[in-house]
């Protein structure tokens, strides 16, 4: 992968001053469901479509970081990354 496509990923995400994380499918790991994993995190969705998308496909990417301490963070979940990636990009985070 060239430096080019590093930064340019880099330039992606969102600013962060503490954790930042990607999570692909982490509720295969404890046996969900796509319904299951987020039923407490409806906020989260990047679209209502992006959801039916994610729980038709059992796919699930998450991007959760903290922009400004370690307390309190925002989480985009979408059935891809670049549409998480995309979320967050055409989103005003306070």
């Amino acid at each position: 992968m060239s430096d080019d496509a590093v930064k340019a990923f880099l330039a992606l995400l969102p600013k962060h001053a503490a954790e930042l994380s990607i999570t692909h499918n982490g509720h295969k790991a404890v046996y969900e469901t796509v319904a299951q994993h987020m039923e407490d995190r409806e906020d989260a969705w990047a679209s209502a479509d992006e959801r039916q998308l994610a729980e038709a496909s059992g796919d699930l990417w998450e991007v959760r970081w903290y922009p400004d301490t370690p307390v309190g963070f925002y989480c985009v979940a979408a059935s891809t990354l670049e549409a998480c990636l995309r979320h967050i990009a055409e989103t005003k985070w306070d």
